[in-house]
C-alpha cells in the first residue's frame, strides 16, 4: 500500500530595499516568522596583510507573513551591510555594521579603501564607489562619481583594473570603451598610467578567484574515482587520508588568468580543502594540512558552514600570518593554529 505525500510548501518573499523605492521578489524557502532572517553573504576577502576581512551580506526583515495551502507569502525589507573582522582578535569592526546602497559587492581592499561595485537608486545600473574602512562610510558612491566626472560613462561599468604604476588606484573601464583611473582622495578620473591588472569580483568562488587549474606541486598527482588519494610521481608514496575531489589551499586572488594564485605553504606543509560528501556545491567542507614530503596528514577538521538561502558555497578565502591560519567561508570566521590545527576563534559572522 501506498501513501501519498503531502506536495512541497512554496514560498514567495517580496522585500523593498530600504534605499529603494522598487518591490522585489524572491524565492526564500522555509520563512515563516516575522522580525529578522538568517543574514546571506554578498561577497569578501581578506587584506592583503591578513589584518582584517572585509565582507558585505545582506539582511532581510519580515514585516508580514501569510500562508494559503501550500504557498507562503512574506513581505518585508531588504538592506545591505559592509563589515570587517579583525583576525587577531576575532572581533568586528562595528558595532553596527554600516548600511550600504544597492547591492554592494567588493572589488578590492587596499589600505583604508575598499572599492566595492554598487548600483544606482531606482535604476539598477552598475558601477564603482569607494568606502572607508577609518569613517566607516561611503567615502564616494556612484552617484558621487558621476556628479564628479561629468560626461564620463560610469553606469554600467563592469570591468575593474588596479593600476600597477599607483598602487591603491582602482580603474575601470567606462561606458566609452575607455579605462580610467580614480583618484581616492578627490573621486576625479584620470588617464591610465602603468600596466593594468584584472580585478575579480569578491562574490565569486574560489575556484575563480584563484583561476585554479587542478594542479598540485610539482611531482605530486591524483590517483583514485571517487575518493582519491595524494601520490608522489616518484618513490610510490601516498597520502595517509582519501579525499573527495580535494583541491590546493592557495593564497589570495591572482590577477593573471594564465597563471593560479600561488600555494599556501606552511613550514614545509601544504594544506587540501575537499567536501565531506559527494555532490555540487557540498556544504560540509574538510581542512586538512600534509606534509609536502611524505603526504601524511598533520591535522584535519571541519569546517562550520550555515545553510545559504542560494545553496551556493565554494566562498572559501585563507590568509596566513606567521602561525596562525584565517579562513571564511559564507557563514563562519576561523582563526586556526596552523601547527596543531586547534580553532582559536570561530565567528559566526552574520549573527549581530
Amino acid at each position: 500500500m501506498s501513501t501519498a505525500k503531502n506536495p512541497p510548501v512554496r514560498s514567495t518573499f517580496s522585500m523593498r530595499h530600504v534605499l529603494w523605492s522598487a518591490l522585489l521578489t524572491v524565492s526564500l524557502a522555509g520563512c515563516g516568522v516575522l522580525g529578522t532572517q538568517p543574514g546571506q553573504w554578498v561577497s569578501g576577502m581578506f587584506t592583503p596583510d591578513g589584518k582584517y576581512y572585509v565582507y558585505t551580506y545582506s539582511s532581510i526583515f519580515v514585516t508580514q507573513y501569510s500562508r494559503k495551502g501550500n504557498v507562503r507569502h512574506s513581505q518585508g525589507i531588504i538592506s545591505f551591510h559592509l563589515q570587517a573582522i579583525e583576525c587577531a582578535t576575532g572581533r568586528k569592526r562595528y558595532d553596527e555594521a554600516p548600511k550600504l546602497d544597492g547591492y554592494p559587492v567588493i572589488m578590492d581592499v587596499e589600505g583604508d579603501h575598499v572599492w566595492l561595485v554598487s548600483q544606482l537608486s531606482g535604476t539598477g545600473e552598475q558601477g564603482p564607489g569607494l568606502f572607508s574602512l577609518s569613517a566607516g562610510a561611503m567615502k564616494f558612491s556612484l552617484e558621487d562619481l558621476v556628479e564628479i566626472n561629468p560626461g564620463i560613462p560610469l553606469a554600467n561599468a563592469y570591468n575593474f583594473f588596479t593600476d600597477t604604476a599607483r598602487p591603491g588606484l582602482m580603474a575601470v573601464e567606462a561606458g566609452d570603451g575607455r579605462r580610467y583611473a580614480i583618484d581616492p582622495a578627490t573621486g576625479k578620473l584620470g588617464p591610465v598610467q602603468g600596466e593594468l591588472q584584472r580585478v575579480e569580483r569578491k562574490d565569486m568562488t574560489r575556484q575563480v578567484l584563484q583561476h585554479t587549474n587542478d594542479d598540485w606541486p610539482e611531482g605530486i598527482s591524483e590517483e583514485g574515482e571517487t575518493r582519491k588519494r595524494l601520490v608522489m610521481d616518484e618513490g610510490g608514496i601516498s597520502s595517509t587520508d582519501d579525499f573527495i575531489d580535494p583541491e590546493l589551499v592557495r593564497a589570495a586572488a591572482s590577477s593573471d588568468v594564465l597563471h593560479p594564485a600561488p600555494p599556501l605553504e606552511y613550514q614545509g606543509n601544504i594544506f587540501v580543502l575537499a567536501p565531506m560528501l559527494t555532490g555540487n556545491n557540498a556544504r560540509e567542507m574538510q581542512l586538512a594540512m600534509l606534509d609536502l614530503d611524505s603526504l601524511r596528514t598533520s591535522w584535519k577538521l571541519t569546517l562550520p558552514q550555515d545553510e545559504q538561502t542560494v545553496g551556493i558555497y565554494d566562498k572559501e578565502r585563507f590568509a596566513l600570518v606567521g602561525d596562525r591560519l584565517y579562513l571564511a567561508n559564507s557563514s563562519h570566521f576561523l582563526a586556526i593554529d596552523a601547527t596543531s590545527g586547534t580553532v582559536i576563534d570561530s565567528l559566526p559572522m552574520l549573527k549581530e
